[in-house]
Parts: structure tokens; C-alpha cells; sequence
């Protein structure tokens, strides 16, 4: 059973990230209250800071968009929960080393999907 949540999770969190890196420029936001604030590449691991600059805390999906080293374009993310005027750094790892990465974006909509 957690094998088939994992793979359904996994395409659920690849659709998202999809979604959310159809368009836009290489760090995106909706103009909610989080926002990617910038990112490192550490191997196979993409650190990304994200910010809330709301009142209150805020839950959203980040999704980072990558070239691996063998140069298979892979999009991978998941869901972030920042509490009010702080900052998080949140770890994205892929299958392999990450020879860059071309998009990273985050949406905190309040609508429901």
C-alpha cells in the first residue's frame, strides 16, 4: 500500500509542479504571501529558501524544474507550511546530480484543487 501512495503522491506532486511551471520567469510567485527568495544546488539536492511575509501562517506548493546531469529535464516539489514573517530553506533532491535548474516557483492559492 505505501508503494501505491508513493507512486500516486509522486504524480500528484509532478502534475503540480507542471502546473506551476507552465509559465513565468525562473523564480515564480502568485502574489501571496510566500515567495522563493533564492536557491542553491548541492549535488542532487536543490536548497530553496522560501519566505511568508503575511500576518499568518501560510501552506503552499513549491515545485523546482531541473536538468539532471545525464540532461533529462525532471520536476520534483512538494508541500510547504511557513509561519508568519519567517524564512525556511526546504530540501529538493532528485535521482541524480542536478547540472542546473530552470525553474522554481511556488503557489500558495487558497483555492482548494
Amino acid at each position: 500500500m505505501n508503494k501505491r501512495f508513493g507512486r500516486g503522491f509522486s504524480l500528484v506532486l509532478a502534475v503540480a509542479a507542471a502546473v506551476a511551471l507552465a509559465t513565468g520567469p525562473a523564480v515564480l510567485a502568485d502574489g501571496g504571501s510566500l515567495a522563493v527568495t533564492g536557491y542553491t544546488v548541492s549535488g542532487n539536492v536543490v536548497h530553496v529558501s522560501v519566505h511568508n511575509s503575511g500576518s499568518s501562517s501560510a501552506t503552499g506548493v513549491l515545485a523546482v524544474s531541473a536538468v539532471l546531469q545525464s540532461g533529462t529535464p525532471a520536476a520534483n516539489g512538494g508541500v510547504v507550511t511557513v509561519a508568519a514573517g519567517q524564512t525556511v530553506m526546504v530540501a529538493v533532491t532528485f535521482g541524480e546530480t542536478v547540472s542546473g535548474v530552470t525553474q522554481v516557483g511556488i503557489s500558495d492559492d487558497s483555492t482548494p484543487y
